[in-house]
């Protein structure tokens, strides 16, 4: 079946571009246009699109509160974020109201699409998961179920695909992920990453300035290999699979291209890294 997508924004030249990108790569359907914050949640709960497109700074009611609005009814789509802010606070709370994907403007072809392939996959397996559930749930008592994998093993098979095995700070990426997993169960205040060290850092006996800035620091070094790892692949090929699902779910997309210039010519800066951006990525694959 096909995947559908709302999308909010006051520039008409933007809601055209997303549909002609979405319609000319088989994406799916646009099943409306809104070019107006007002009324959105509304519109959004009514057609229940698998995907919303949404700006962040829209007339009436900003992007933002659109999500928090929409995460709160219990809407089970996913969105994704479009604006020309740059501003990193910003783009956290974004990510921190329920975003899955956030795209600079002016919008990039071969980034929007790839990131909505992405978006169309995690909706895929949720909704194969449900499925799955649906169906467990309907056995006789006796039969026996199968055991999802834990959130160790998908883990594992994640720093596989990056590269990532045998680096000691994916012992420290795990046990922040795990804290904010246990954050979100116990609280429903944002998580800041600071915060999340300290309790990292208390829980090994080392809660200090200086050992939460030394576990920043290995967590920024291995994330920055595995955009490494991530731009190496695709310099050897576009359209390789850990590329496509990884590149614009874990980082932004625009540096990964700078890293693969980088990699090309070594005069050219290396690309940047946003940690919360990761963690959010990898979250959005283990919990579901």
């Amino acid at each position: 079946m096909d995947k559908t997508f709302l999308i909010i924004d006051d520039d008409p030249a933007v809601c055209k571009m997303l549909e002609l990108l979405i319609r000319s790569n088989g994406l799916g359907r646009v099943v409306c246009v809104l070019h107006s914050g007002e009324s959105a949640v509304g519109e959004v709960l009514f057609y229940q699109p698998d995907i919303v497109l949404l700006d962040m700074m829209l007339p009436v009611t900003s992007g933002v509160t659109i999500v928090r609005q929409l995460v709160s009814s219990g809407f089970a789509g996913k969105c994704v974020m479009l604006s020309q802010i740059s501003d990193r606070q910003m783009i956290s709370r974004a990510y921190e109201a329920g975003i899955l994907f956030f795209l600079s403007k002016p919008i990039n072809a071969i980034e929007v699409v790839s990131v909505l392939r992405s978006a169309m996959e995690l909706v895929h397996l949720k909704q194969a998961m449900n499925t799955i559930r649906g169906t467990v749930l309907a056995m006789p008592e006796e039969s026996e179920k199968p055991q999802p994998l834990s959130i160790e093993a998908k883990l594992s098979d994640i720093f596989r695909d990056l590269g990532l095995i045998g680096t000691a700070g994916i012992e420290d990426i795990q046990a922040v992920l795990l804290k904010i997993i246990e954050h979100r169960r116990e609280s429903r205040e944002p998580y800041q990453l600071k915060e999340i060290y300290s309790a990292v850092c208390q829980s090994r006996g080392k809660d200090s300035d200086a050992a939460q800035r030394a576990l920043e620091q290995r967590i920024r070094r291995t994330i920055q290999k595995s955009l490494s790892t991530i731009a190496q692949i695709g310099c050897a090929d576009y359209y390789d699979s850990v590329f496509t699902e990884y590149a614009a779910l874990l980082f932004d997309f625009r540096q990964v291209q700078q890293e693969m210039k980088h990699i090309r010519n070594p005069r050219e800066e290396q690309g940047k890294i946003n940690t919360k951006k990761f963690m959010e990525g990898i979250l959005s694959r283990i919990t579901m």
